[in-house]
């Protein structure tokens, strides 16, 4: 790892699974959420919100769900012990380097989460889904995050846990590490 931050500027770091390990409590929210609109679940990517609601045609349910999920995921999180990713803080404050938050969780999600571990201190820019117009696997959203930072792709590194957002970095041509919340390990 010690190699790949060899001239790196600034990390790009994934929420959901990288930093935090919120994807159990995600999930559980999510599906009470869906099972109340008798809707199935389906295969989708990583289970977020946005990937379910692109799936719902009516614009008015749409709206209802991602309200209740709302909802139900503030009164969730409030009763929630989430393990934090230190390793990856340490490095950010170690190497005092600049840091940016891309998430395709929502906005307010996220923010809830910084606020609730005090985490807003160390990213500058938060960039969640409804940034970008195409969620990971696009590199949209690292490289909006890479521009708002003013720096070259070559000068960042990202911290990663999904296969959706490693396609992401590759697709960027941005320099990338793996890495296993369960295990606590960067790859």
């Amino acid at each position: 790892m010690e190699k790949k931050l060899i001239g790196k500027k600034a990390v790009l770091v994934d929420l959901d699974g990288t930093l935090l390990d919120t994807e159990k409590l995600d999930d559980k929210v999510l599906y009470s959420t869906l099972e109340q609109y008798n809707i199935k679940k389906f295969k989708f990517n990583k289970g977020t919100l946005d990937n379910c609601l692109r799936r719902v045609e009516n614009e008015s349910i749409r709206q209802k769900i991602r309200k209740d999920f709302l909802k139900q995921y503030k009164k969730a999180l409030k009763n929630s012990k989430i393990k934090i990713n230190y390793s990856i803080l340490r490095i950010i404050k170690k190497r005092r380097l600049k840091a940016a938050l891309v998430t395709s969780n929502l906005k307010e999600i996220t923010n809830l989460l910084l606020k609730k571990y005090k985490l807003e201190q160390y990213f500058g820019i938060v960039i969640t889904c409804e940034d970008v117009k195409n969620p990971k696997p696009s590199p949209k959203p690292y490289l909006l995050a890479i521009k708002k930072l003013k720096i070259p792709n070559h000068e960042a590194l990202i911290f990663e846990d999904s296969d959706e957002g490693v396609k992401s970095a590759k697709a960027g041509k941005i320099d990338f590490i793996k890495v296993d919340f369960e295990r606590r390990k960067i790859k």
